[in-house]
């Protein structure tokens, strides 16, 4: 019974930890760190059902133990039949309460190795994003350096993919607003194919 009470207070004790915060990584750890959480709630709640159970029969052992001043209850075969069979499916409840957290301490280790594994993988992509800037920047110094290309003559464009109404009016040095009014649109939506004059 004491063993039985030392194991529920470790199990407290472990479920007051503080929590993993999963926030910091990619959405997909949530469902793991949720999974451990439920499964470690689940293994608690069978323990506290057992621990009441086994109190319960304890306390009744104990009134068949009271001092023999007492008159003593008479015992009841089929009772005592029944309480040996609840007993018998504590101890294989308890077991298999014990085999989960075994199996939920296995299933943590491999969620911290993975999140472990996930704070490496951010650390690089922001080490490549990093150079990816630094190269943008060097590329953009070299275009300044080289001269912006000659301004399109055409009094007319076709929209391609990617385009947009601020950037086809920086293109052709003109604002947004008079790009509208040239072609008499009543919001910033253009499709591709799209013929708008950009010069009247």
């Amino acid at each position: 019974m004491k063993r039985i009470q030392i194991l529920f207070l470790c199990i407290t004790a472990l479920s007051c930890a503080p929590q993993l915060n999963a926030r910091q990584y990619k959405p997909y750890t949530d469902s793991i760190i949720d999974e451990l959480r439920l499964e470690l709630s689940d293994v608690k709640h069978e323990l506290k059902s057992a621990l009441v159970d086994l109190n319960i029969l304890d306390e009744k052992v104990r009134k068949q133990e009271s001092p023999k001043t007492q008159p003593a209850p008479k015992t009841d075969p089929t009772q005592l039949t029944a309480l040996d069979r609840r007993l018998t499916q504590l101890e294989k409840l308890l077991e298999k309460a014990v085999a989960d957290l075994r199996t939920l301490n296995t299933n943590t280790a491999k969620a911290l190795q993975k999140i472990q594994d996930l704070e490496g993988e951010l650390a690089l992509h922001d080490q490549k994003l990093d150079e990816v800037n630094k190269l943008k920047g060097t590329l953009t110094s070299i275009s300044k350096a080289i001269g912006t290309p000659t301004q399109n003559t055409d009094s007319s464009y076709r929209v391609k993919a990617g385009d947009s109404l601020e950037k086809i009016a920086r293109a052709h040095k003109i604002s947004v607003d008079s790009l509208k009014k040239l072609n008499q649109l009543q919001s910033d939506k253009i499709i591709i194919g799209q013929e708008l004059k950009v010069m009247q």
